[in-house]
């Protein structure tokens, strides 16, 4: 049994929603016990990807009734982005009503299907898809292999803020090119403009002091 945080449902935002099949399933969201009791949620559209770790944590801490779900049956499985989502939706429901909760979801993974038990002890179960996953632990390592030519480091609420604005004005060709300049303001240049459009640039300032 793995214990989740109902936000780890935004993983799912990484996920491609409109797959049609293919080689890999990224429509889904893939869910995985270590070894250590901690769990892994990932998910790609193969031009993003999002993991999100959670430690071993202790189920004597949950309200629920965790141990109708028993031990995990397998140590990973995948599921439907859209699926995990509203389960773990339901979770944050029942995770603002409690008191003196863990404030988490009590999560089984099977071969064939996910069973999600919210704090009001509402139990879903989400089938499971037996397609393939991208190789995503693999490709997080090979991406960590060479030390990164730069790092900057960049408030998050600012870069969603920025390219919230951003992405309405774009053309077709929706790239970006980032620019990197010491301290000074990391300049955005965009690859096209929305009609009536002549040209867009954004800038973003760097956040203080090192991650």
């Amino acid at each position: 049994m793995l214990l989740i945080p109902p936000v780890v449902k935004a993983v799912a935002k990484a996920a491609d929603r409109k797959s049609l099949g293919g080689r890999f399933a990224t429509g889904n969201v893939h869910v995985r016990r270590r070894p250590d009791g901690g769990a892994t949620v990932t998910a790609t559209d193969t031009h993003i990807l999002v993991a999100a770790t959670m430690p071993a944590a202790d189920a004597d801490k949950y309200d629920a009734h965790p141990r109708q779900l028993g031990d995990d049956g397998v140590a990973e499985t995948l599921v439907p982005a859209d699926a995990f989502t509203y389960a773990l939706a339901d979770a944050e429901k029942a995770a603002r009503r409690a008191v003196g909760s863990s404030r988490l979801a009590a999560v089984r993974i099977d071969r064939d299907a996910a069973t999600v038990v919210t704090l009001n002890g509402k139990t879903q179960t989400i089938p499971a898809d037996p397609s393939r996953f991208p190789p995503t632990d693999a490709i997080l390592k090979d991406a960590a292999k060479t030390a990164p030519a730069a790092t900057l480091t960049l408030k998050a609420d600012d870069l969603h803020k920025l390219l919230g604005a951003l992405l309405p004005l774009l053309g077709d060709d929706n790239r970006i090119a980032l620019e990197f300049r010491g301290v000074s303001p990391v300049v955005v240049r965009t690859a096209s403009a929305a009609d009536g459009v002549e040209s867009v640039v954004g800038l973003i300032m760097p956040a203080a002091g090192a991650m």
